[in-house]
C-alpha cells in the first residue's frame, strides 16, 4: 500500500494506493448487481472491485423496494469494501460515507443544484430521487468483514413506468445526454476519497458532513409509522443511524430504519 498526496482547492490530503488491481465485471443484464458480486467474493478479490450492468431486473432498494431502471439509460453498479477497521457499532459510517461521496459528486455535476441526503441514504434533488444506495455487509466477530454498496443512479431517463412517487434524473434536470462510463470514473473517484475520509479516522467531519446534507433537517414535515401519520421537525441522525425527530408537543422519538418513514407528496 502507498500514498499520493493531492489537492483540492486550499486543502491538500493523501490517497492510499493499493498493490493489487480491482476487478471489473461488466454485464449486458443482471438480476442485480449486489447478488452477483456477492457470488464472485472470494477473499482474493480485490478491494474496490466492481460489478456493473446495462439492466437488472430485479433491482433492489432499501426495505425490498423495486429499483426501476431503463435498459442502458443509467448507472447501476456494487462496490467491494474491506473495512475491516471498523467495529459493527459504527455500521452506520459505511452508509455516510457513500451518500456523501454521490453528494460530491451530483454537486460536481451540477454545482448550483440542491441534492440532499434522504436519510438512511437515499439521494435527493430537491423532493425527487435521483439515486440509491443498498449496502450489505458481512462480519466476523466485532468487525466488518467486507461491505457490498450497491448503487442505483438516474442518469439519462426521463420517463419513469413504475408506481415510484417521485424518480428524477440527471438528464431531466438538466436537458443533457451523459457518457455512462466518464460519470463512473467520476464517481468512482468520489467514493475512493470519502473511504479514504474513514480510513483516516477523521469521523467527526463525515458525520457532521452528513448531517449538513440531510433532506428536511430542522424542518416541520409528516412520517408515518406503526401507529400512522405524524408531525414532526427532523432534528439528527445518531452515530448508530437513528433518526431524531422533535414532535410538535416537543418530545423527542428516535427510529432505526424499517421503523419509519417519510411521507411524500
Amino acid at each position: 500500500m502507498g500514498n499520493i498526496r493531492c489537492r483540492k482547492g486550499r486543502k491538500s490530503f493523501t490517497i492510499q494506493t493499493y498493490p493489487m488491481t480491482p476487478a471489473l465485471f461488466k454485464y449486458e443484464s443482471l438480476s442485480s448487481t449486489n447478488t452477483e458480486l456477492s457470488k464472485l467474493l472470494t477473499d482474493s478479490l480485490p478491494e474496490f472491485s466492481v460489478v456493473i450492468s446495462d439492466y437488472q431486473s430485479e433491482g433492489r432498494g432499501q426495505v425490498g423496494a423495486y429499483w426501476e431502471s431503463e435498459r442502458g439509460a443509467n448507472l447501476l453498479f456494487s462496490i467491494l469494501f474491506y473495512p475491516h477497521f471498523l467495529p459493527v457499532k459504527d455500521f452506520f459510517l459505511l452508509s455516510q460515507f457513500t451518500s456523501l461521496a454521490l453528494i460530491d459528486f451530483f454537486t460536481q455535476c451540477i454545482p448550483s443544484a440542491d441534492f440532499t441526503i434522504k436519510w438512511p441514504n437515499d439521494i435527493y434533488y430537491q423532493d425527487k430521487k435521483i439515486a440509491g444506495i443498498l449496502i450489505e455487509n458481512s462480519i466476523q466477530g466485532s468487525q466488518i468483514s467486507s461491505s457490498i454498496v450497491g448503487v442505483g443512479l438516474n442518469v439519462n431517463q426521463t420517463h419513469f413506468v413504475s408506481d415510484a412517487p417521485n424518480p428524477i434524473s440527471l438528464a431531466s434536470i438538466t436537458g443533457k445526454q451523459y457518457s455512462l462510463s466518464t460519470l463512473f470514473d467520476a464517481l468512482q473517484f468520489h467514493l475512493r476519497l470519502r473511504y479514504n475520509q474513514l480510513l483516516s479516522g477523521d469521523l467527526t467531519q463525515i458525520r457532521s458532513d452528513y448531517q449538513r446534507h440531510l433532506y428536511r433537517l430542522g424542518y416541520s414535515s409528516f412520517y408515518e409509522d406503526a401507529t400512522g401519520t405524524f408531525e414532526a421537525v427532523l432534528e439528527s441522525v445518531a452515530n448508530d443511524g437513528q433518526l431524531c425527530l422533535r414532535l410538535l408537543s416537543g418530545e423527542r422519538r428516535f427510529f432505526y430504519m424499517k421503523e419509519v418513514k417519510f411521507v411524500i407528496d
